[in-house]
């Protein structure tokens, strides 16, 4: 009976003590300061050619940030490491490392001017080759935010010709240069391009074709096309049932018949799209040449491979002389041995 009795008034012992020792314990968070929150906010970007997005972290002092970087010519694609310290309240001097996401040991670093700008942030005097001067970038909602801004897009594309597609929930629409909302498509409207000639393609995902508005909205042509491409020179490349290529006006009338195997096109990048400087590259079971509005043959189809045609020169490839460029008489200009 005493053993039990010292057993007991061990335990009652160990638990004061336990709790004395814990009354006494004190966390001192001064030694631990909280670590400062930073704003997330979200960027697009775009011009004749090149995309980018990015996500910001703000404090008060600095900036971190990554994104990525799509050069359309060149069909790269970089990850950015963005970094920069606030030199005043809303300037901020950037330092921006790309990363070729193919090979990490291409990277392309170069410093800029920010300044924040209510839901905008300018970019002053960029020097990337290529893409050099003052740019506008528009803040968009952040992917996956629980709390979306009404006031800003979830996506915007850069302006072209005055005009950018915007998206808000599952709804695409078009701004113009004035950032006034022309007009917000229902849902079904999957796809919208760019605008070139005061037209847009648009996808019908209920159709599951493709047809064409202005920029008020209103249906210029009906979503008949396997694939259509924007109206350049008075002219619209369009994919028939048969997969050949043609060509038709504004008022939906064929042109130029679909016979042509290939098209040389590239989607983002509207000074690209045929037809530029009156021809247009196709691609036969023959070969690739250059057809003008009529649908006349001008450089014969004995080209590997031909792209379009801007300010006068055009790249090709040939089977004796690799890649050169041609003018549009078909003349080599350049890299011609």
């Amino acid at each position: 009976m005493r053993l039990t009795h010292l057993m007991i008034l061990n335990i009652i012992l160990y638990y004061l003590c336990a709790c004395d020792s814990g009354s006494n314990t004190v966390i001192d968070n001064t030694q631990n300061p909280q670590e400062e929150q930073a704003e997330e906010r979200c960027y697009k970007f775009g011009i004749d050619g090149l995309d980018e997005s990015f996500t910001l972290f703000i404090r008060k002092k600095e900036i971190t940030g990554s994104g990525k970087r799509f050069i359309h010519e060149t069909s790269k694609s970089y990850k950015l490491n963005i970094k920069g310290s606030f030199e005043n309240e809303n300037t901020i001097k950037v330092n921006i490392t790309a990363v070729y996401k193919r090979d990490e040991g291409e990277q392309l670093s170069h410093s800029e001017t920010w300044t924040l700008a209510g839901n905008k942030l300018y970019i002053k005097n960029r020097t990337l080759s290529g893409f050099k001067g003052d740019f506008e970038v528009f803040q968009i909602n952040c992917k996956g935010s629980t709390q979306k801004d009404p006031k800003l897009y979830d996506y915007i594309d850069g302006f072209y010709n005055g005009f950018a597609v915007v998206q808000r929930d599952t709804n695409l629409g078009l701004i113009n240069i004035q950032e006034e909302e022309k007009f917000m498509l229902p849902s079904r409207f999957a796809g919208l391009e760019i605008v070139n000639e005061n037209s847009i393609v648009y996808y019908d995902s209920e159709a599951m074709r493709y047809g064409m508005l202005d920029t008020n909205g209103t249906i210029l042509l009906q979503p008949i096309y396997a694939r259509l491409h924007c109206f350049n020179e008075g002219l619209a490349a369009f994919l028939s049932k048969e997969g050949k290529w043609g060509f038709i006006d504004r008022s939906g009338k064929v042109v130029i018949e679909p016979q042509f195997t290939s098209m040389a096109i590239n989607d983002k990048i509207p000074s690209l799209h045929p037809f530029n400087d009156g021809l247009a590259a196709v691609g036969t079971d023959k070969g690739w040449g250059y057809i003008n509005t009529e649908g006349d043959v001008v450089i014969p189809f004995d080209l590997v491979y031909a792209g379009p045609f801007k300010n006068g020169e055009a790249r090709v490839n040939s089977a004796e002389k690799g890649w050169f460029y041609i003018d549009t008489s078909g003349k080599c200009i350049e890299d011609c041995e």
